[in-house]
């Protein structure tokens, strides 16, 4: 558990990383900054995308191992 003396120091490290920003944002200020506006959002569109171009592969490792255990 947590010791009361330590509650202020817990809470300014939580607002310092909640004020930094990631290696993701980084990258994309940085390609905005070296290409402009253009490489920027290509940058972001990326960042956004391949999170979501995964789901088909792990839907297929997910799935069969679900349905032969008769959960679907």
């Amino acid at each position: 558990m947590m010791v009361p003396d330590h509650l202020g120091l817990f809470m300014a490290a939580g607002v310092v990383l909640n004020l930094t920003p990631g290696p993701d944002v980084l990258y994309i200020v940085s390609q905005s900054l070296r290409g402009g506006v253009r490489p920027g959002l290509v940058a972001c569109v990326r960042g956004w995308w391949r999170p979501w171009a995964s789901l088909p592969v792990a839907l297929c490792m997910w799935l069969p191992r679900h349905w032969a255990w008769g959960l679907c």
